[in-house]
């Protein structure tokens, strides 16, 4: 029986082979992979965490001849690019070549038997490896239209909600939920490595149930199944990339308020990249305060005016640091010594002083509310606690 997938093709041909396999589109980005054991090389272990290979290795690869072959190839290994030996079976639809698959042979040479089983199983790639390519110029063009979906003027988004819903994605019926990925800022290669991510997260969902888009500094997966959803893509950013942070819109009844969910996961995947504790995926629904800070779009200077003369000198770091802890465990005097590993005299002169600067009264309730609220837009504004 042929296979219905590709990830049900690459799991046959490894079986039949008895090593595993890997499968590329003709610009070697990686498209499946079965299960892998020793021996892996640097070229396929990197190859599979970025989906694509480096341009140094694609033209030693082609200098093998791989582009014309018929049927496989031994591909000597290369040391100085840190690849084993491997063999080569082009897919090919007609007179074109569509892809690869890729088997390691390092200390276990293929048999001619082995070869054949191999180059019959590339041709039955063909059509999957068609229909997939399809699928792919079908998210991508769907992705182009989710731009304008969520940051387009009206005629714009009536647009896109046409070109998705025609290239048999989302309905503009259809309710649907934003998730952002956030990486920590100088992330080499950021937007690449946002692509990267959101596209194998995009491959774990079900067909035309996600759409994505890679911005500058953030990514964005737009879905009908969130929970789940949200979970994997925390996975997938996660195991590649290590400390990240995701954030969830709330869902949305029409696709024409995607952007709605969109900023708000926008908004909560930045409050998860500056305040630890909120969990692997932050909720807007879940925010609690910040949901507050995010709709006001504040100043710490208009929550609290005072708090303006702690915030102009690094020297009263130790001071915001103290009012902060002291606040989050609402004014607990003991706990928030404990916490700091501090006396409490040594607390309650660095609070004396606090108020002194801040020109308030922290047995107060509501100077102390304006100031916790005026700290944690301090926050999020990248003026205190960098």
């Amino acid at each position: 029986m042929r296979a219905q997938s590709m990830q049900e093709a690459v799991d046959s041909l490894a079986a039949r082979a008895g090593r595993p396999a890997v499968i590329e589109d003709y610009e070697h980005r990686v498209i499946v992979y079965s299960e892998h054991d020793e021996p892996v090389d640097d070229v396929r272990r990197l190859s599979i965490l970025r989906r694509h290979t480096t341009a140094e290795v694609v033209t030693w690869l082609r200098q093998q001849g791989i582009t014309r072959a018929t049927g496989p190839v031994r591909v000597p290994a290369c040391p100085r690019l840190g690849m084993l030996a491997r063999i080569c079976v082009p897919i090919r639809h007609g007179e074109q070549v569509m892809g690869y698959v890729w088997f390691i042979e390092d200390g276990l040479p293929m048999s001619a038997a082995d070869l054949a089983s191999a180059a019959g199983g590339a041709e039955d790639l063909a059509a999957l490896l068609l229909r997939e390519i399809r699928a792919s110029e079908a998210r991508r063009r769907a992705g182009d239209a989710l731009r304008d979906l969520l940051s387009g003027s009206a005629p714009a988004r009536e647009a896109a909600i046409r070109d998705i819903a025609d290239d048999g994605f989302f309905t503009a019926a259809a309710s649907v939920t934003a998730l952002v990925l956030l990486l920590p800022e100088g992330t080499h290669r950021a937007e690449a490595a946002i692509e990267d991510v959101l596209t194998a997260a995009v491959r774990a969902e079900e067909p035309h149930s996600a759409l994505h888009l890679t911005r500058r500094d953030h990514g964005v997966l737009l879905t009908t199944a969130p929970g789940g959803s949200a979970d994997r893509l925390y996975a997938v950013a996660h195991r590649l990339l290590g400390p990240v942070a995701v954030g969830a819109g709330t869902p949305q009844d029409t696709l024409d308020s995607a952007a709605e969910s969109y900023h708000q996961a926008q908004f909560a995947a930045r409050v998860g990249m500056l305040q630890c504790g909120l969990g692997p995926v932050v909720h807007w629904a879940g925010l609690g305060v910040y949901r507050f800070i995010g709709l006001q779009q504040g100043t710490p200077e208009s929550a609290h005016p005072g708090l303006a003369r702690l915030l102009a000198s690094p020297a009263h770091e130790p001071l915001l640091h103290t009012l902060e802890t002291y606040l989050d465990l609402a004014g607990n005097a003991g706990a928030t010594a404990e916490r700091l590993h501090m006396h409490r005299t040594s607390l309650y002169y660095r609070l004396q002083r606090i108020e002194e600067l801040a020109g308030t009264n922290l047995k107060d309730g509501g100077e102390r509310l304006c100031l916790h609220l005026a700290l944690k837009v301090a926050r999020l504004n990248r003026v205190y606690g960098l």
